[in-house]
């Protein structure tokens, strides 16, 4: 599994040495004896004293000259798992700049190995990014600030072309602190994408206004944007936001939100970064092109061509290695592209399902929501009263929104998560759903709603009178009480939290309330 690639560049300085030097150190923290530069420079195998071992490969007979690391050892936790991690040194004479490549993946012995990786940053690159001396086009070196006034070189950086590497937008929550160590980010991805920090005196909404609300962040929330693309003329750029909700929920867990952030940064990352990686494959091919280079000019001038074909041999199972190395490699791609495939098939059942809910509405099966209400839903943008109106004229046939229900979203008009209320509250009526009238358990909502179900309160809300009552709903002169709810936020506040009460009834879900948390004290 490939869990993390990184592409880098050095002043050359003293040229490779210098970086295999602090090579060596970060295998001495490894285990390993330090290793000098001059050891790492040529072909060699070191055996270490706990099964790990360290492989050096190297071509220097010309510019450019090339040298490959591989350290490799087991997972001290998983059994079945090794880690390999390779380095790679370019460097292509006076004038040009080092580059350097980091990989790191496992590698299973069979698919039972079903522990799950952990994203994380080769403690290399630390490493190499403090004792070396990294270009200045190397991203995440310095935290920078998104202001009123920088804002015009951020809107031309997040649309150029020439970008290959992520931003990092973080924002001040509204008592101007932030949910994530911003420091601890920026050495994180160090290297893979650059950090942005919106200062907390800064007027986000005014950002928002001039950069458009895709490309701030607000209220501690983590914007990542994307490289650029172009795609039928159309220049898109994906992004991918880490809301403030999440981040807590992230924390309550004892998970890290800033190692969340390097996983979305890797994830999209990854394949395009291991493409240039300098293998030891290619340090191979190009000695064995150079000796045969060498032995053709030697022959010519001897007049006898005898001598080259076991080099000729060798250069055809080269070729059938490197052969197969590219068609697993396809194998991994094509892979990579049918789980992309399968998210694009679901999410155009969504949208076809919504059309199908437009046209029935067209045709007078079902109220036709509010032009207002559309336009919000389009923007993505709409409010829960909004979400409760298009979903219930959709899916007339398997939700039920009480007036208690209409009345709390309505009250709860200053939400500002609407996006993630309007996907939760789509898949509660859709995947959700489907699951329990096919007989499936309620268990089933813990996997298509994750972290934001929750099946019952705690066991001093439901013991408490004010509570239950509140929880109590009349539905055809029947009094339900709903403990089943979904959750946004867990701050005493009307703008960031959100909790949706209902019950299944009848084939149907039932909501009595979805505004604001229901306080019982």
């Amino acid at each position: 599994m490939l869990v993390y690639a990184a592409n880098l560049r050095f002043r050359r300085g003293e040229g490779p040495p210098k970086v295999l030097a602090a090579v060596g150190r970060w295998l001495a923290t490894r285990g390993a004896p330090e290793l000098a530069p001059s050891v790492l420079a040529r072909p060699g195998l070191f055996r270490l004293y706990d099964g790990s071992q360290v492989q050096t490969w190297s071509e220097t007979t010309d510019s450019p000259h090339l040298h490959v690391v591989r350290l490799t050892h087991g997972d001290r936790d998983v059994s079945g798992r090794q880690w390999q991690t390779d380095v790679g040194v370019e460097d292509g004479g006076e004038g040009e700049d080092l580059r350097v490549t980091v990989l790191l993946q496992t590698n299973e012995i069979s698919a039972r190995v079903r522990a799950p990786v952990q994203t994380s940053r080769p403690r290399l690159i630390e490493t190499l990014l403090a004792d070396c001396d990294p270009s200045p086009e190397v991203p995440g070196l310095r935290i920078a600030s998104l202001t009123l006034e920088s804002a015009r070189g951020f809107d031309y950086l997040v649309t150029d072309e020439r970008r290959s590497h992520p931003l990092v937008v973080v924002s001040p929550t509204g008592s101007g602190t932030y949910l994530v160590d911003v420091e601890r980010v920026r050495s994180l991805v160090a290297g893979l994408a650059g950090v942005v920090r919106i200062p907390p005196d800064t007027d986000t909404f005014a950002l928002a206004d001039l950069l458009g609300k895709d490309n701030v962040a607000w209220l501690g929330a983590v914007n990542v944007i994307f490289p650029p693309y172009t795609r039928s003329a159309e220049r898109l750029v994906p992004r991918s936001r880490l809301m403030p909700e999440r981040i807590e929920e992230l924390a309550a867990e004892g998970r890290s939100p800033e190692s969340e952030l390097l996983s979305i940064v890797a994830h999209r990352m990854n394949l395009a970064n291991a493409r240039r990686q300098i293998r030891p494959e290619e340090v191979r091919e190009l000695t064995l092109r150079r000796e045969i280079s060498r032995r053709r000019a030697e022959a010519e001038r001897a007049g006898s061509t005898a001598e080259l074909l076991p080099l000729y041999e060798e250069a055809d199972r080269a070729a059938r290695e490197r052969v197969q190395e590219l068609s697993e490699w396809n194998n991994y791609l094509e892979t990579e592209v049918e789980s992309l495939e399968d998210e694009r098939r679901n999410l155009s059942a969504q949208v076809e399902n919504l059309k199908a809910g437009l046209e029935a509405a067209r045709l007078g099966r079902t109220a036709l929501p509010e032009v207002e209400t559309l336009r919000a839903l389009v923007a993505g943008d709409p409010t829960l009263e909004q979400s409760l109106e298009v979903l219930s004229s959709l899916y007339s046939d398997r939700i039920v929104v009480l007036d208690s229900a209409w009345k709390s979203a309505r009250d709860a008009v200053s939400f500002v998560h609407r996006p993630k209320a309007f996907a939760l509250l789509h898949s509660l009526v859709t995947t959700y759903w489907e699951a329990l009238a096919a007989g499936q358990g309620d268990g089933e909502a813990r996997r298509v709603l994750g972290g934001a179900y929750a099946p019952r309160e705690s066991e001093t809300v439901e013991n408490n009178r004010r509570a239950r009552e509140l929880r109590t709903f009349d539905y055809g002169g029947r009094q339900i009480t709903m403990w089943k709810h979904l959750k946004i936020g867990v701050k005493p506040s009307a703008a960031e939290t959100l909790r949706v009460h209902f019950e299944w009834v009848d084939n149907k879900i039932v909501i009595g309330h979805c505004g604001s948390h229901l306080d019982h004290s």
